[in-house]
């Protein structure tokens, strides 16, 4: 094989002064690659078996009254986690059910109330119904008397004092009529044709108890708030997952929003590497890629596919740099293994990139 120049060098350094210096120009080799910020090495790009965190905690404040699981436990979606105390929270619904119960009363009070108050009208307007009918039948019979003894009295056979008796009261008769006449056309009275002689029963005592009616409602949904709080206070599982981390103890005062318990769960036999930069456009979706376990050297590989892939170049995470204390960049990639290969989130693998 022809040796470069560079190779000629190292082997005359080596024959003079010794395998030191094959160590120093290693060093230097790889000094220049980590400046550059390549993630490319002899063994392959760095993998590791995906990790997703969830934080279990509360969404409102409260003391810490029991707590479930340990660290390393196993649970599923919606177990219970911990228990926050709910003795406030109770006291509040039993005041809030008596509040709703007195509101009930008094719907149903209001409800009484407005019926006989719309009954009371009803009867008003069919008294004033039956006395416009009445007036409006004697003035048609004092109309028709009228003109009999209009006639009778152009013949001089009655007195002018008995024609003018029914002349008056027909008059008055007129007066009133023409004030029925009159409500109707404004609808006032319940003597409206147009609204079918007044308020529906049914409307009249829905207007008159829909204040009392809302109460109610309003004081339902303080009571659901409160179901809704009592039941928040028990902190549950959001997915299958492993406790990661334990931070508050029993008899700890939790704020909203503090964590209390940590998950870790991933999707089996996904794993997330991070392509150097100068690799970023050599996989798309879909490629097949061999893979390699961090601690295997020389074990055999496993295949992996493509099945996500970042859109832009990123810092790399820490542990995925040739050295932490200096920034690389890449691409985010998703591999998915083949068959059913078990592995621990956060283990460490080798993506060879051909």
């Amino acid at each position: 094989m022809r040796k470069t120049p560079l190779l000629r060098v190292i082997s005359r350094a080596v024959r003079a002064y010794g395998p030191a210096v094959v160590c120093v120009a290693a060093g230097f080799a790889g000094f220049s690659a980590l400046r550059k910020g390549s993630l490319a090495t002899t063994t392959g790009t760095l993998a590791y078996a995906e990790v997703v965190h969830y934080s279990v905690a509360p969404v409102g404040s409260g003391r810490l009254m029991d707590l479930k699981v340990g660290v390393g436990q196993k649970v599923k979606a919606r177990d219970v986690i911990a228990v926050l105390d709910t003795r406030q929270l109770v006291i509040q619904r039993e005041g809030a059910l008596a509040e709703l119960a007195r509101r009930r009363a008094a719907l149903d009070a209001a409800i009484h109330d407005a019926e006989m108050a719309t009954t009371r009208t009803e009867l008003w307007l069919l008294r004033a119904r039956a006395a416009e009918k009445a007036d409006r039948a004697e003035l048609a019979e004092v109309e028709t008397r009228m003109t009999r003894l209009d006639a009778l009295l152009e013949r001089k056979m009655i007195g002018a004092t008995e024609a003018e008796t029914t002349r008056e009261r027909m008059k008055t008769l007129n007066a009133r009529v023409e004030t029925y006449d009159q409500a109707a056309g404004r609808g006032q009275a319940g003597l409206s044709k147009t609204l079918g002689g007044g308020i529906e029963h049914k409307k009249a005592v829905d207007a008159r108890v829909e204040p009392f009616r809302l109460a109610v409602q309003v004081q339902e949904a303080a009571v659901k708030a409160l179901d809704l709080a009592i039941e928040e206070a028990t902190l549950r599982a959001p997915v299958d997952g492993t406790v990661s981390l334990i931070t508050h103890r029993i008899g700890d005062a939790i704020p909203a929003s503090m964590e209390v318990v940590s998950l870790t769960t991933s999707r089996p036999g996904v794993l997330m590497a991070v392509l150097p930069e100068a690799d970023a456009a050599k996989l798309a979706v879909g490629t097949a890629t061999r893979v390699q376990r961090g601690g295997s050297m020389f074990g055999g590989m496993l295949m992996a596919d493509v099945t996500e892939l970042a859109p832009e170049i990123e810092e790399v995470p820490i542990r995925a740099r040739p050295s932490p204390s200096i920034p690389a960049w890449g691409r985010r990639v998703y591999l998915q293994l083949r068959g059913n290969e078990p592995v621990v989130p956060g283990e460490a693998f080798r993506v060879h990139v051909r």
